[in-house]
């Protein structure tokens, strides 16, 4: 199961990156994968490593950025402008989305029902499409 979410993985960061999404839309997409990461109520290595990683690959995040604070400006969005700006994006953007948060979701290979209610409160916020 690995090795297939890895090369899936890897065509999802090329759609993102082919996608032109500005700072903000990208520290907005940054904020919903951090609650989901902490939806459990504890943040692990596997959520932390995924989190990293899709935000330098994926959204395209630097090292700098990191060390400049990054991760607390996306956490300190308010969540009205996160909500805007997620759902005037794209079909094919929000479906990106919703990967990524179901992918952080099942990182740790178990789904809780503080990280199903997030992940539902999510699609319906930001009116993202069904996965198919």
């Amino acid at each position: 199961a690995l090795i297939t979410s890895v090369s899936q993985k890897e065509q999802e960061e090329l759609i993102v990156n082919n996608m032109s999404l500005s700072t903000k839309e990208r520290l907005a997409i940054l904020h919903t994968l951090i609650i989901i990461a902490n939806a459990d109520g504890r943040r692990g290595s596997l959520e932390n490593r995924l989190l990293s990683e899709i935000a330098s690959k994926a959204l395209s995040f630097s090292l700098n950025d990191f060390l400049g604070g990054i991760v607390k400006e996306a956490i300190l969005m308010k969540e009205e402008e996160v909500q805007t700006l997620i759902s005037n994006l794209d079909f094919q953007k929000k479906l990106m989305i919703h990967k990524l948060l179901v992918e952080m979701a099942i990182v740790d290979e178990v789904i809780n029902e503080m990280e199903l209610n997030a992940l539902h409160y999510m699609v319906k916020m930001y009116n993202l499409p069904p996965l198919v």
